[in-house]
């Protein structure tokens, strides 16, 4: 589904499919809320930097930041810290460079602790969750998995009654959104609608 289908989509479930009155900018700026809060709710949008040294941490959010996933030290994954526990430890975060064991946030900025040797050119990995793609165009694509396409159109028409002044609808169709988004990350986290199979454990002593 692209721009286009959702518009068109949205338009049929409003009444109003020759877009009389909600506006292309409109529907673009409805697209763009959707898919931004999906992201932000789901995390089904990651970026991964990689091949950066360990020396140029510590490192500026991306403009697309939204929230950290993970951080990898050659391969190996580091704990998440927080500055205020480095604080209450009083640690000194410049004083001893070493391989660092953790990582934090501070200062719009994701840093290592401990500080990393100058020169240190071993890879880290920085995998975080980004904000969607901006949509200014009918034809580009959603950058969305397919699985929330429909609950994309169910929040722009919900958008658009919200414009129309219609409240009670605009809420019963963002509760319609909010329910079909946690189906939708609820089958994402359970991948097998069976459960595995319970058996005699061959070790148990009463199983001779």
């Amino acid at each position: 589904m692209n721009v286009d289908d959702v518009i068109r989509k949205a338009g049929r479930r409003f009444g109003d499919s020759n877009n009389v009155l909600i506006s292309a900018a409109d529907f673009f700026d409805f697209i763009n809320d959707g898919q931004l809060q999906i992201v932000r709710l789901t995390g089904d949008i990651k970026t991964t930097n990689t091949g950066a040294a360990a020396s140029t941490y510590p490192l500026s959010l991306p403009a697309t930041f939204i929230r950290g996933e993970r951080m990898e030290y050659d391969g190996n994954p580091l704990k998440l810290i927080t500055k205020r526990d480095l604080d209450d430890l009083n640690v000194d975060v410049a004083d001893y460079p070493d391989s660092p064991n953790f990582y934090y946030y501070y200062n719009n900025q994701v840093h290592l602790y401990p500080d990393p040797p100058v020169g240190d050119t071993t890879s880290v990995s920085f995998i975080y969750w980004s904000m969607p793609t901006s949509v200014t165009g009918t034809g580009q694509n959603l950058t969305v998995p397919i699985a929330h396409h429909e609950d994309l159109v169910t929040f722009v028409v919900a958008r658009c009654h919200e414009r129309n002044e219609n409240w009670a609808m605009y809420q019963q169709l963002m509760n319609e959104f909010n329910a079909g988004l946690g189906q939708r990350i609820e089958e994402a986290k359970v991948k097998n609608d069976t459960y595995p199979i319970i058996q005699d454990d061959y070790w148990d002593s009463w199983y001779q």
